[in-house]
């Protein structure tokens, strides 16, 4: 602040902002990342529900309640995780890829890494066991691990076995197959396998001279499992054994004739012959069907999985204890009474499926279970899971409700995250736009994309003066991150009281509004009256004798339109009317650099014509304005004669801005300023708002590091000619 008195808020990358080139966006340094708004009295921000974070640049996880009834993050079954966490971390139970995340969001957006036997985007569903189809064929998951000692002499030393991202404690190089399958076992992520050892001159020892072959079978864990590793610890004399593991089918080096196996039973949920209840986690088997031991072999136990088909039972299938009627034979596929229609009756595949040759239903889109008893969801790009490979590969774009919602299967609707109403669409995959009470964007602004906030942004050329489009739509949020686009100040005349943006008291006191609620506005800007500064000043060159050529100022749309035989006085009430523009003064001279600001001189000539334009109301470093003379008989081009240096900054940087209602407190000494007589020491009283009036009681020396001059020199690109422009009087006079 101008005196001082206001505290500096941390900052961070925005959420949302216009894009500065084409899918540039998510700019740094942004105070309180666009998602919150400073207390400047404290320089604390006050985020919006649901993020956190000193510069508001955390996206909170997921709460859900646990079983004694209190709301904390990940239903207390989960760890929360940044996305560039997610990615490097490696679990086996809900990360399974090890790979890096730099976009954006890396340490933005938080999510859940749920514990095992719990799943959803907020841990709060329970999972069901998962196990082998009996009605299917697989094999187990066969690995092998050669050994041998150099020869000559043993080994003493030891090795860890490494699965899943866990390690045994060490194991001797003598260890009995008991032994090892003891260690191994110890593991969380292995829960029963089977070891044989072959050759060696001692039968049952890992490693010897002679070399030994392990074979690892994994009975419990299905599927292609990943490979163990292994590291080794040296014993005393430091003599290290040679080590091989062999997977997916490949065969031992010391004994070829033993081959390692690919894993090809299912670990499918339910083993594919029983409904998930989540609320619960147990499986509702389907008729003929129940637990298995989890040994895939169709040997009942305690599993819970679906996994064994029933002893001295025909394998029909009916859901929750409804008889197939007159059923006598085997029927190849599930029959259930659907969830989506208790009143259907019992059918196979519950009616929207076909039944494959292997007993499994193939259900139609827009369906889902074993028996197609559900109904699906609907999927989006996920807000938050891994990175899958380096870079910036994640947001996977099939996740069930974007991963920040619960499927209805019975009904297949999404019911997105609720808790600070942060998400929003029939797949939870966007923003929902802050909305205070009833009115969304408090009333102030519109809820718009990143795509749409890149259409709105103000890129004029500084050669051409064009409006340049900027589009931001390769990346993955594009559609999908939004927040309030607020209203902009209709134009710099539009001073009625009926504009939401007419801050008040003085005239021209219209300002945009801001922030992620729209609940703000800016404060008028102006000159500091305490610095020396010039107007900017362009210059048009026009030749021509018919037609008439089109003008247009930051982007300012429709254009004003500008007959080439207009006179000075019609130039200038042209150019005020766009609503970029408040005062401009404008003045004729010939190429010969005279003064033609005549009555009847017109804007156009053979020849050429110079029209001066200096800018009174619009302040800084102004980009050029746009000119179409494409209905001109004749050309036009413009230049920039004098590069404005008077500040445009709020409340003149003479007084602190309330940004709740949007006026200037402006300094003692202080008021708010004018368009006109730009080169007054002290300003002069107006009606910007915007403190740029000093009152002569702050006259003091101390505030003077330069002599105010009253006139200036601009050259016009004639040689040997310039133009002299006495700012009191307006009048143009000609020097060679």
């Amino acid at each position: 602040g101008p005196d001082c008195s206001q505290r500096v808020c941390p900052s961070g990358r925005a959420w949302i902002d216009y894009a500065t080139a084409n899918n540039t966006a998510h700019a740094e340094y942004t105070e309180c990342s666009n998602m919150g708004y400073c207390v400047y009295e404290t320089g604390l921000c006050s985020c919006r529900d649901g993020f956190e974070g000193a510069a508001c640049d955390r996206m909170r996880c997921p709460l859900a309640l646990t079983q004694t009834g209190q709301k904390v993050e990940c239903a207390g079954h989960g760890r929360c995780l940044s996305m560039r966490e997610a990615a490097v971390q490696q679990d086996y139970i809900s990360l399974w890829y090890s790979a890096t995340y730099d976009d954006w969001d890396a340490d933005m957006i938080f999510g859940c890494a749920c514990d095992k036997g719990f799943g959803g985007y907020d841990c709060s569903e329970y999972l069901c066991p998962k196990g082998d189809d009996p009605l299917t064929p697989g094999v187990d998951e066969i690995q092998i691990i050669d050994c041998i000692c150099t020869i000559g002499s043993s080994c003493n030393g030891t090795l860890a076995l490494t699965f899943r991202g866990q390690t045994t404690k060490p194991i001797p190089m003598d260890a009995t197959p008991e032994l090892v399958e003891y260690y191994l076992e110890q593991l969380s992520t292995i829960n029963d396998i089977e070891i044989t050892f072959s050759g060696g001159e001692r039968d049952f020892s890992l490693c010897d001279e002679f070399g030994t072959t392990a074979l690892i079978t994994f009975l419990t864990e299905h599927g292609d499992v990943p490979s163990l590793n292994y590291t080794l610890y040296p014993g005393k004399a430091g003599i290290n054994p040679q080590i091989s593991i062999f997977t997916d089918g490949t065969a031992s080096a010391l004994r070829p004739a033993l081959e390692s196996v690919m894993g090809t039973k299912e670990e499918a949920e339910c083993s594919n012959h029983g409904t998930c209840d989540t609320a619960t986690g147990q499986c509702l088997c389907y008729r003929g069907f129940t637990s298995s031991n989890g040994l895939g072999r169709n040997e009942a136990g305690v599993l819970g999985d679906c996994g064994a088909i029933e002893q001295n039972s025909t394998i029909y299938i009916s859901f929750d204890l409804v008889e197939y009627p007159n059923a006598t034979q085997d029927i190849p596929c599930p029959a259930v009474v659907p969830r989506w229609s208790a009143s259907s009756g019992i059918a196979i595949c519950s009616g929207v499926g076909n039944c494959l040759p292997d007993r499994t239903c193939n259900c139609t889109d827009g369906y889902e279970g074993n028996a197609c008893e559900f109904k699906t969801c609907p999927t989006g790009e996920a807000w938050w899971d891994e990175a899958e490979f380096n870079g910036d590969r994640a947001h996977r774009s099939d996740s069930v409700c974007s991963a920040r919602g619960l499927c209805n299967r019975n009904d297949g609707t999404c019911t997105c995250d609720a808790e600070w109403s942060l998400f929003d669409g029939n797949n939870c995959n966007q923003f929902a736009c802050y909305v205070n009470i009833t009115d969304e964007c408090s009333g102030n602004g519109r809820c718009a994309t990143m795509a749409e906030f890149a259409q709105e942004a103000l890129m004029i050329g500084s050669e051409s003066g064009a409006r340049i489009p900027v589009n931001y739509s390769d990346a993955w949020d594009a559609n999908r991150v939004r927040s309030c686009l607020c209203d902009k100040s209709p134009g710099v005349w539009d001073y009625n009281t009926s504009s939401n943006a007419y801050r008040g008291p003085f005239a021209y006191a219209y300002t945009d509004w801001t922030g992620y609620s729209c609940s703000h506005a800016f404060c008028p800007t102006g000159d500091n009256p305490f610095t020396w500064g010039e107007n900017e000043v362009q210059a048009i060159n026009c030749s021509a004798t018919d037609g008439s050529f089109n003008v247009s100022f930051r982007g300012a749309d429709p254009p004003v339109r500008i007959p080439w035989n207009s006179h000075v006085d019609k130039v200038e009430l042209e150019l005020e009317s766009l609503p970029t523009i408040r005062n401009v003064l404008v003045t004729f001279a010939d190429p010969t650099g005279a003064n033609t600001t005549t009555i009847n001189q017109t804007v156009c000539k053979q020849g050429g014509q110079y029209v001066i334009i200096e800018f009174i109301s619009e302040r800084g470093d102004l980009p050029l304005l746009y000119i179409d003379d494409s209905e001109l008989t004749g050309e036009t081009n413009i230049t920039e004669v004098i590069k404005g240096t008077r500040e445009d900054v709020e409340c003149s940087a003479a007084g602190v801005c309330n940004r709740e209602i949007g006026i200037c407190n402006c300094l003692d000494g202080h008021y708010s300023g004018a368009d006109v007589v730009p080169f007054r020491e002290l300003g002069a009283v107006g009606q910007r708002g915007d403190c740029g009036f000093r009152h002569t009681s702050t006259d003091d020396p101390k505030w003077y590091n330069i002599l105010f001059q009253y006139s200036y020199v601009f050259d016009l690109g004639i040689e040997e000619d310039v133009i002299e422009i006495d700012v009191e009087g307006a009048d143009v006079a000609a020097s060679t």
